[in-house]
């Protein structure tokens, strides 16, 4: 199921990262991540699974 922008943006709030430091971690622009956020792009399989990898891996520590 492809990640929504109000998703992606949850995610990035739950490990507390700014959209820059996201991108960073991702490996994307940060423009990308915050039109990713709003919708205006469309989240890649690739970048929602990293997203999701980093969130389950948060919620083990």
């Amino acid at each position: 199921m492809p990640m929504t922008g109000d998703a992606l943006k949850r995610y990035r709030k739950q490990l507390k990262l700014t959209q820059v430091a996201l991108a960073k971690k991702i490996g994307v622009h940060p423009n990308s991540l915050a039109r990713m956020e709003r919708n205006e792009m469309t989240i890649s399989e690739p970048v929602s699974r990293l997203v999701r990898v980093f969130a389950a891996a948060q919620n083990k520590r």
